[in-house]
């Protein structure tokens, strides 16, 4: 028998996949039933918020990650995600204590502190400094790391000042795996990168790789039924 929350985390696995392949109606009713079915499980109360954020959606995105954070969930990644917001609509402010809350959650992690000085809720390290710790992400990234170590070296190269490696970056998270076109798209943290065309280039690669996914996925006949009887949105 499957514990309860290897079941939670599967329901969530799929419709993470299911979003990525670009049905997003379907991830949508899976990450809001387990939303309201779990309020207590970190996961589900980060993965709802998360995924109207990167739908464009950021008043239902903020009401949602309010209602996670007065369920009593503490978690760097809804104050990750709370900073962004705040960012969007331009509230330093919330932003900045935001990032700090991240960062106190887990002061040894990267992301937090990069995201803590673009808001500059912290004061910005040297550009050595900044060089230092984007070559340590990408080592990790080029041992098999998290593609979003890519993602925060991308951030941190742009910090620098550096737009082509800030894009290198971009592209070594992209060949490492990561698909969330629709995070990259959205996301303040990555407004100053937005309107270089090695961006739109990147964005393009992700869309293709999806596209190659879903028709694997479509042929091998692994949709659900309420997947299959729509159309992907890409």
């Amino acid at each position: 028998m499957r514990r309860p929350d290897a079941v939670r985390f599967l329901a969530l696995q799929l419709a993470s996949d299911l979003d990525l392949l670009g049905y997003a109606a379907a991830a949508e009713a899976r990450y809001r039933r387990s939303f309201q079915l779990y309020p207590d499980n970190v996961f589900s109360n980060l993965a709802w918020p998360s995924f109207l954020f990167r739908h464009g959606r950021s008043g239902e995105a903020q009401a949602a990650l309010d209602e996670a954070l007065a369920r009593g969930t503490d978690h760097a990644g809804l104050h990750l995600l709370a900073a962004e917001l705040a960012l969007g609509r331009g509230d330093v402010e919330a932003a900045r204590r935001a990032a700090q809350r991240a960062r106190a959650l887990k002061p040894h992690a990267s992301l937090p502190a990069t995201v803590a000085w673009i808001a500059g809720a912290a004061p910005r390290p040297s550009v050595p400094a900044l060089r230092a710790r984007i070559a340590r992400l990408r080592a990790g990234l080029a041992a098999g790391g998290d593609p979003v170590d890519g993602l925060d070296a991308a951030l941190l190269a742009s910090l620098a000042g550096d737009r082509a490696a800030a894009l290198d970056a971009l592209d070594a998270a992209v060949a490492a795996g990561h698909r969330d076109a629709h995070y990259l798209r959205v996301s303040p943290l990555f407004a100053d990168l937005r309107g270089e065309p090695g961006f739109a280039a990147a964005l393009a690669r992700i869309d293709a790789a999806v596209a190659a996914d879903r028709a694997q996925v479509r042929m091998a006949g692994a949709l659900p039924p309420d997947a299959l009887a729509v159309t992907a949105a890409r």
